[in-house]
């Protein structure tokens, strides 16, 4: 297997780290923000912002990054267990001895020095993938015979896939006398351990405690819930709409409701992360919020012009979501796996798991109640409140505002639950009290672009002359030459397809995993005259060329139907306003007759195509509790 990149970039005393593409050795963090380094070579000692560190020279070449979902359950399943095996000894960056490793071999009966070379493996690249069984050179060669691989599978149903659990020795013990006693040459004792651990934890367990054992301790969530004893052990996601209607930032007209997806850290009441959409929750809003959640939150502050620190980044150990069908997408569920992401479902029947995040939901939608547009919980106060008509903000304004409650109010301000603020909280577990250690600050992923795909969802699809198929669109570039016709991309490919991913918020391209280097490459459409849209303005152009009794239903035509709904809109809007305006110049001919005839004249002129656009004062420095009705 080719050497693989790693994912995250240790800021432990001593790691070799880059800045301005010069090579040092961070001395110690300071806080969250300032960290010292050391020249290798002169040893001269340099304070420096922990933003600047870079893990790689810019020029260093990627190396491979292999496709989560392209990979055989199978295997998966493989790396899974040889991840349980070791979890125990590189959690949390322990670095273990070679007793603990030795004792914990002896748990699990593997040989000390098979550990340490998982170990090793885990720690090079910090992902499960390199865990992965790597290709055999004699692939598809005859091994065993069928005699030989009838009986290896016996003894392993026999002794492994009971509730005794016999150790892999005597699975190896009683093939040996089986064998001989055939008349049949023994097979080597890895060869029978690899058969072993064919079998995936699942199979065995359900084979010792039945199907509804199996489906609960790996379907649902996986025994009970541990406590949250230090930051970023537990984080809790969930969705809510939001109180408030928003409007779009062309006219500033309402536009409806927008639903947020948060992530709470359970130990310190920390805001991880969140994503606001104006779609309805989905496996993307999740992946949107776990990528947020992950990564340094620098640029996006900046964005906002907001100074305040937001110092949370870095994998969680677990994350605790319900049981919605957003939550259980095989891209989320593999992702998670491969970051090393303990991903657990709340049991059913028991809401009291997800308790935390429904309060600090809770929080933010009271908040709202403050803001013009509000939807208010209570009916009486909905009834006498104009939605609608004190609308003003768009949801780039409303996530500004929200990201300044988070960090300004709500981290700073002292929590019912704790003896302090969130924000202490936090930063006391990471580097520890008077009294009490901290778990250290955690790694930074190192590449932000593989970390947004890897939670995108994710296609199949054959590469033909014309390019890429995906929903009735064609895709291209040049770079999908060598693979026209493939019929066998990756062993494992499935059905002989490649691997492709879809931002859903812009489908004018597609990202296409190619297996020979390992790296994704963008397509975009074939014809790039279409406008880029999202998937819910595709699909909703495409029931409308339907319903407009379209038989043949291709791009073209559904990009026609795209514009055609664009006109109505459009439409719409200038009648729209036109109906306000002409209400409106009645109302000012009544008080101020001396101008009714200019009025008059002015609205005899041609017909406008397009409206001056509204002078609006953008709403970029709201604060929380800066806007009153």
């Amino acid at each position: 297997m080719a050497s693989l990149t790693p994912l995250f970039g240790s800021l432990e005393p001593g790691a070799t780290i880059y800045v301005e593409d010069r090579r040092y050795v961070l001395v110690t963090l300071l806080d969250f923000q300032d960290a010292l380094i050391r020249h290798p070579q002169s040893g001269n000692v340099t304070r420096v912002p922990v933003r600047d560190i870079a893990f790689f020279p810019k020029e260093e070449e990627k190396r491979h990054i292999p496709e989560l979902l392209n990979v055989l359950d199978k295997n998966w399943e493989e790396a899974s267990r040889r991840f349980d095996c070791i979890k125990p000894l590189v959690e949390f960056g322990k670095n273990a001895s070679m007793a603990e490793i030795k004792s914990r071999a002896a748990e699990v009966d593997i040989p000390y020095t098979t550990l340490y070379r998982w170990i090793r493996q885990y720690r090079d690249t910090g992902q499960m993938a390199g865990l992965l069984r790597q290709t055999r050179t004699d692939k598809g060669t005859k091994r065993l015979s069928n005699e030989q691989e009838k009986i290896v599978e016996e003894s392993i149903k026999k002794h492994r896939m009971t509730v005794q659990r016999k150790k892999t020795s005597k699975v190896i013990e009683d093939v040996k006398k089986v064998c001989r006693a055939a008349g049949l040459a023994v097979p080597h004792a890895n060869t029978i351990r690899a058969r072993v651990n064919d079998f995936s934890l699942r199979e065995v367990y359900e084979a010792q405690y039945g199907k509804k054992a199996a489906r609960e301790k790996y379907d649902l969530y996986r025994g009970k819930y541990d406590e949250a004893t230090y930051p970023l052990k537990i984080i809790q996601i969930d969705h809510t709409p939001m109180d408030i209607c928003v409007v779009d930032s062309q006219s500033r007209e309402p536009i409806g409701t927008p639903f947020l997806t948060m992530a709470i850290d359970v130990y310190s009441r920390m805001v991880c992360g969140f994503y606001i959409s104006l779609d309805a929750p989905s496996a993307n809003s999740v992946g949107m919020c776990v990528s947020h959640m992950m990564l340094p939150k620098d640029e996006f502050l900046a964005k906002h012009n907001i100074s305040t620190s937001w110092d949370v980044w870095g994998k969680p150990d677990c994350i605790h979501v319900d049981n919605g069908k957003d939550f259980r997408s095989n891209t989320l569920q593999r992702a998670c796996e491969q970051y090393g992401i303990d991903l657990q479902y709340r049991p059913l029947g028991r809401p009291n798991f997800g308790g935390h995040i429904e309060a600090l939901l809770g929080t933010i939608m009271k908040e709202l109640h403050s803001l013009p547009g509000t939807k208010f919980s209570n009916v009486a106060e909905r009834a006498n409140y104009d939605t609608e008509g004190r609308a003003c903000l768009t949801v780039p304004e409303l996530e500004k505002w929200v990201t300044h409650f988070i960090v300004e109010v709500y981290h700073q301000r002292k929590h019912s639950a704790l003896y302090g603020s969130p924000a202490q909280k936090f930063k006391d577990g990471i580097f520890g009290t008077g009294t009490t250690p901290g778990r250290g600050v955690a790694t930074r992923p190192l590449n932000e672009a593989q970390l947004r795909l890897d939670f995108l969802p994710v296609f199949y699809r054959t590469v033909q002359a014309y390019g890429i198929l995906l929903d009735h669109i064609f895709y291209y570039h040049e770079i999908l030459q060598r693979w026209v016709g493939e019929q066998n991309p990756s062993p494992a490919a499935v059905d002989g397809k490649f691997v492709v991913r879809r931002d859903p918020r812009d489908i004018s391209e597609i990202y296409f995993f190619d297996p020979s280097t390992g790296q994704y490459h963008r397509i975009p459409y074939r014809d790039l005259s279409h406008p880029a849209v999202n998937i819910w303005e595709f699909e909703a152009a495409r029931k409308f060329a339907i319903e407009r009794g379209a038989k043949l239903i291709n791009e073209d035509i559904i990009f026609s139907a795209y514009d055609e709904m664009e006109r109505i809109v459009e439409n719409a809007r200038k009648q729209t306003k036109k109906v306000r305006r002409d209400n409106e110049r009645k109302a000012e001919h009544k008080r101020q007759p001396s101008i009714k005839m200019l009025l008059s004249d002015e609205s005899k002129g041609h017909e406008r195509t397009r409206e001056p656009e509204r002078e609006t004062k953008p709403l970029l420095d709201i604060k929380p509790f800066d806007i009153d009705e």
